[in-house]
């Protein structure tokens, strides 16, 4: 299990998590919404400052890039589960999301998560009795918010894995499910979700693209490197 904090400078870091979880005990989701929107806030402005020095990411060699494509490792230098980088690249090439390591897109899905405001627990990879992600809201740390199935396919996503998918939600007693495709749902599988009223999401291609536009941040990652 991989649970990790945000330093992207690599100097002692501001942890809000304290702070988070007394704004959502005292005022509930409204207060954790807006102290999420005022961080997110300071983020872009520190990236947008010309003297910021998140401005000064680059890749130091074509190396580093093949890993999202060959490599199942936990190396994100510039994120808490995925690089930066990473996600500068894939904005601006998104085609090649059909390509990345299946790890990687995992470890994506729990950057996102991350960075929505979850504590955020990735899965082993291998083994994991096909929970990808686990995500706790800060104001309840007794059971999961979302639990996570990743499919990263070509072909769209049957209903036999939507049922899989709830079978977990109720095991874990986890409040939703949320299943990340690189393709699409099969008709099958939405008709099974809405069907049954299945507490479950879908992150289709479209959806990754939306993603990648939040997670982007200007300045960061420009330099594109040779690759294979």
């Amino acid at each position: 299990m991989a649970l990790r904090r945000l330093d992207f400078t690599q100097k002692k870091s501001i942890d809000p998590t304290d702070a988070m979880r007394e704004v959502a005990g005292r005022f509930g989701r409204p207060g954790l919404d807006m102290v999420m929107e005022v961080i997110q806030g300071m983020n872009a402005a520190i990236v947008a400052s010309p003297w910021a020095e998140m401005r000064q990411v680059d890749w130091k060699n074509a190396i580093e890039l093949k890993e999202l494509f060959s490599g199942e490792g936990l190396n994100a230098e510039y994120g808490n589960f995925f690089d930066q980088r990473y996600i500068d690249y894939l904005h601006r090439n998104f085609p090649r999301m059909d390509e990345i390591h299946w790890r990687k897109f995992e470890q994506l899905t729990a950057e996102y998560l991350d960075r929505q405001g979850y504590k955020v627990e990735l899965g082993p990879g291998r083994g994991d009795d096909g929970v990808d992600v686990r995500a706790w809201a800060l104001t309840d740390a007794t059971r999961p918010q979302i639990i996570v199935q990743c499919k990263r396919q070509k072909a769209a996503v049957e209903r036999v894995v939507v049922k899989a998918l709830y079978a977990d939600v109720l095991h874990e007693k986890a409040k939703s499910g949320l299943l990340v495709t690189t393709s699409r749902i099969s008709p099958g599988g939405e008709e099974n979700r809405t069907a049954r009223s299945y507490p479950i999401e879908f992150a289709d291609r479209e959806t990754l693209k939306e993603w990648l536009s939040k997670l982007r941040q200007p300045g960061i990652g420009d330099f594109e490197p040779e690759h294979d």
